[in-house]
């Protein structure tokens, strides 16, 4: 598992929840004046699809709900598979006991553009759980994404991003945020046994020992 720590965002004093954000589902550190954001990125193959996304938290102990317009590009050497978002919401209290909502996939007022590069959702109907039992509330944003058939192997992406607007200021609009995916290591590589390797490493240690002895012996009979 990748991650990739950025830096603390601060947040100005506003009567509207001020939400965590984090891609991919990692846990965070919640702060008074601001969030730490942290990117776990989820393995796609080559020519495979699979999903990415951020994760809002809520320290409140009120549930939020908002109607959001989102604008979503998906990372290089992938595209987006199709017009849906998912939303899967946590309650602190289910946190605690280990359970979460079913995901909720909507297509409604999500269009596709740019080669199935860009994505917009216009007036989603948004939750946030509630925190409880010492649970911060969480709500998973999430896309579906086809990583090119040519994308490299053992590769990171990490440019693409999901930004939105509010309508109530129940939750705070976001600057873009980063999502992305990284690819596996290439199946048709050669493995080397590290045995093999090691011994390998060994052999040539000696052999360059040997050389040099050689070498020194000849210069003394020279001598």
């Amino acid at each position: 598992m990748q991650t990739y720590k950025k830096k603390v965002l601060k947040w100005a004093a506003v009567p509207a929840l001020a939400l965590g954000i984090l891609a991919g589902g990692a846990a965070i550190a919640q702060a008074a004046a601001g969030y730490s954001n942290e990117m776990t990125l989820q393995t796609i193959a080559p020519g495979a699809s699979g999903t990415a996304g951020i994760t809002l938290t809520n320290p409140d102990g009120v549930t939020h709900t908002d109607t959001l317009t989102f604008t979503m590009q998906a990372p290089s050497n992938s595209t987006f598979t199709d017009n849906q978002i998912g939303q899967r919401v946590t309650t602190g209290t289910q946190a605690a006991n280990g359970q979460t909502q079913p995901t909720n996939w909507s297509a409604a007022g999500c269009v596709l553009s740019n080669g199935n590069k860009t994505m917009t959702c216009t007036n989603v109907s948004t939750t946030v759980g509630a925190a409880g039992s010492g649970q911060v509330g969480y709500l998973d944003l999430m896309v579906h994404l086809t990583a090119n058939p040519g994308a490299p192997y053992s590769s990171t992406f990490n440019d693409g991003s999901i930004g939105w607007t509010n309508t109530n200021g129940q939750i705070v609009g976001s600057a873009p945020q980063a999502i992305g995916f990284k690819t596996p290591v290439d199946p048709g590589a050669p493995m080397v046994d590290p045995l093999v390797a090691g011994g390998a490493v060994v052999v040539a240690a000696l052999l360059a020992g040997g050389v040099f002895l050689v070498r020194r012996r000849a210069v003394a009979t020279r001598s």
